[in-house]
């Protein structure tokens, strides 16, 4: 992200990380109140209980983090998972046999 005083410019790899993730694309992002208000309606497009929801919105909410700097790049298995479209269990899987030790009972 590009900024200069209250203006932003969000740069071609973030729109597309954007719309990747959400399917929308972050048209008329000039402040960063109009990054937050597109954010939330990304989220109330997106809407639920799910933890596939709850997935979507914590991605959502890292890439903003990442775009104001607020965060560092994602791990890489993060993004593939959000990418490959896996199911949660082939996710839990995923970081059950990447993090032995957060391993989940069931």
């Amino acid at each position: 992200m590009l900024r200069s005083g209250q203006t932003i410019r969000l740069t071609r790899a973030e729109i597309q990380r954007f719309t990747e993730i959400t399917g929308l694309v972050p048209e008329n992002v000039n402040t960063l109140a109009d990054l937050d208000t597109y954010v939330a309606r990304c989220k109330k497009h997106y809407w639920g209980v799910s933890i596939e929801t709850q997935f979507l919105h914590w991605l959502i909410d890292q890439e903003r983090l990442r775009c104001i700097g607020a965060l560092s790049p994602a791990q890489p298995y993060l993004l593939d998972h959000a990418r490959s479209g896996a199911t949660t269990a082939q996710r839990r899987a995923t970081d059950d046999a990447r993090h032995p030790s957060m391993k989940r009972s069931t």
